[in-house]
């Protein structure tokens, strides 16, 4: 009696598993990145206002201003 064509099941259902559980994480991490960069831009669009583009000096002039007020 022959052992390999339990081995060969072994083997592909191991890889077939392993493959499986690659895809299913990997569009999970897609979902989750794709998500993560709509919140992202959402909330910078709320603390920037609509359509207004600002430079890092005003980032700094900001937080000058804000750390002023709080002395």
């Amino acid at each position: 009696m022959s052992h390999w064509p339990y081995i060969i099941a072994a083997y592909a259902l191991t890889i077939g598993g392993m493959a499986g559980l690659a895809m299913w994480s990997w569009l999970r991490m897609r979902r989750a990145e794709r998500q993560a960069g709509e919140l992202s831009r959402s909330s910078r669009a709320k603390s920037r206002g609509a359509g207004t583009e600002h430079t890092p000096l005003d980032f700094a002039r900001d937080e000058r201003n804000h750390l002023s007020q709080i002395r």
